[in-house]
This record gives structure tokens, C-alpha cells and sequence, in this order.
């Protein structure tokens, strides 16, 4: 089959000038994923590979459609691109987490009522499956949904029937939004399902001072966003508030390595609306490597309806 140069792929892409970033990613999982080949600084690829490269371009730029725009992960993007392009076993893994929803009022417990904005994400989260199905056909989609039940904040407040208690209560609710919207081949797990990261976090998370120690300029910024949450909203101590987030930002990071490791194609569709703490899922220095979380858009500090927004 004859060879199709970048310029020419550029212009059977039809890429615009504002897309040169994107299709520059592109072009950069095509070589990872040695479906292109470089020839004077230029890629090249099969022919017959040009179907599938097509779908890839127009399923990123109508994810991007959906995407904050300042927070797209390049380096995310590059890997699941360049994993998904080479994946033999021709398998992609989209998953979210669906956090408890915690009193406002700072008191124990979850709320047992299940909101709209998890409605919005469980939607959300359908949604970008039928995307993913329509441009990968061949490809077998494997969508699965967590109930964060690890790393409970104020645990020690409350015995472990009360937990019990509420985690049934919110991973039920979790199910009849799912059944809701007829989202039946959507997986449903608690986080605690997963053995080893239940070995690891625990219901009450703790401290690695490794990744403390690593990362602090990236967790001082996730500190200093939750205190006004934490310390002016639910009256916590600083110290109470930072503690918290290194918790938090350990557990993270333990997932998102674990989900990294555990899909060959992996897809992180965040789901809470504090973003600024996600970062903690890709504390890793290997670049090439990373997880790629997509970040809705927001109107009014409110996550988008993809269905709705056009």
C-alpha cells in the first residue's frame, strides 16, 4: 500500500490551524505506537491505516469539543492515544470514580440522596461510551464505574456499622442511577473491590511521606484550594485541612498508578467538581507514561451536560 506523508495526512485531516497541537499529539502516538514511521522529520504511515487514524482525529477533536480547555493533559492525551493505537488486545478501559457526596454542614457521614450532578457524570460517563463506540467499532468497550468507599474523611468519628451503613445506602443510589439511564453494560464496583488498593488505602487513607515530600510544590497548591473548603465552609483547623489533603493526594496517586497499570487502554472521566485535586492522581515523572483524566467543561462552576452542550 502506498505511503501518506504528515503534509498529506494534514490535508486529508483537514486540520485547521488552531488544531496544529492536536494533530501534533496525533502524530506523536502514531510513531509511539509504530503505526507511522519518521522520514525527514516527517511522519509516515500505510494507507490502509488511514481509516483508523480518521476516527481517532475526529473522536479528539469532539472530546476536546467536551474538555476544559485549561486543563487538557497533553502528556495524557499522547499516552492513551499511543496505548489505544497499539492495543492488541483491541480493548478500551473508560472508568470514574464516584466520590461520596459528605454533609455540608461538616457533620459524619454521606448524603443519602443521590444529586444532580451525579446524574450529570453517570450520564456524562455514558455518553463519552457511545463515543468511544461509534468511532471504534472493532474495539471492545469496557466501562466501569467505582464507588469511592476508601479514604473516608472523619472515619474515626464513627463506628464501622455506621460506615457500613452508608456506604450500602450511596453505592445502591449509585446503582439506580445507573439503572436510570439504562446504562446496563456499565460495571459497578466499590473501590474496596479492588484488593490491593484496599490493602493499600484502607478505609481511612494515610500519609506517604515519599509522595508528600516529592510533590509538595504540586500538593501546596491543593492545600491552599481546600482550605477555603474545608477551614471556611465546614470550620476545620488548618492543620485538619492539610492533613486531609495529603491523604487524599496519597490515595490518589496510589489509583491512578494502579488504574494506569491495571487497563491497557485507560480512560479517567472525572467526575468531582474540584479539579485542582486531580492532579494527584498523576504524580509520576514519567511523561510518557501518564494517565489521561478528562476534565468537563464548567458553566457557572457547574459541569457540563454532554448531550446538551453544542
Amino acid at each position: 500500500m502506498p505511503l501518506i506523508n504528515q503534509s498529506q495526512l494534514k490535508s486529508e485531516l483537514k486540520i485547521l490551524d488552531l488544531e496544529h497541537k492536536l494533530f501534533t499529539l496525533l502524530c506523536r502516538a502514531l510513531l509511539g505506537s509504530k503505526l507511522a514511521t519518521l522520514n525527514k522529520n516527517q511522519i509516515e504511515i500505510d494507507s490502509a491505516q488511514l481509516d483508523l487514524v480518521s476516527r481517532t482525529w475526529n473522536f479528539i477533536k469532539k472530546v476536546n469539543f467536551y474538555h476544559a480547555i485549561n486543563w487538557i493533559s497533553f502528556d495524557g492525551l499522547t499516552s492513551f492515544l499511543t496505548r489505544l493505537l497499539s492495543s492488541k488486545s483491541k480493548e478500551i478501559n473508560p472508568f470514574i470514580i464516584m466520590c461520596p457526596s459528605y454533609h455540608k454542614d461538616g457533620s459524619v457521614g454521606f448524603n443519602n440522596t443521590l444529586g444532580q450532578t451525579s446524574l450529570v457524570a453517570l450520564d456524562n460517563f455514558k455518553f463519552l461510551c457511545e463515543l468511544l463506540h461509534s468511532n471504534f467499532p472493532e474495539y471492545k468497550i469496557s466501562p466501569v464505574c467505582y464507588f469511592g468507599d476508601l479514604g473516608i474523611e472523619q472515619y474515626a468519628k464513627a463506628d464501622n456499622k455506621f460506615w457500613d451503613d452508608e456506604v450500602s445506602k450511596n453505592y445502591n443510589l449509585i446503582e439506580v442511577g445507573i439503572n436510570k439511564i439504562n446504562f446496563t453494560h456499565c460495571q459497578l464496583l466499590k473501590l474496596s473491590d479492588e484488593s490491593l488498593l484496599s490493602l493499600q488505602i484502607g478505609r481511612t487513607g494515610q500519609i506517604d511521606k515519599e509522595i508528600s515530600t516529592n510533590y509538595a510544590k504540586e500538593i501546596e497548591a491543593v492545600k491552599i484550594r481546600n482550605r477555603t473548603f474545608y477551614c471556611e465552609n465546614l470550620g476545620w483547623t488548618k492543620e485538619d485541612s492539610d492533613n486531609r489533603t495529603e491523604i487524599s493526594a496519597t490515595f490518589y496517586s496510589i489509583m491512578g498508578k494502579y488504574f494506569n497499570d491495571k487497563f491497557q487502554v485507560p480512560l479517567f472521566l472525572y467526575t468531582a467538581n474540584s479539579y485542582e485535586k486531580a492532579v494527584s492522581y498523576n504524580l509520576t515523572t514519567d511523561t510518557k507514561n501518564k494517565l489521561w483524566i478528562l476534565y468537563p467543561k464548567k458553566i457557572e462552576n457547574n459541569i457540563i451536560e454532554f448531550r446538551k452542550y453544542d
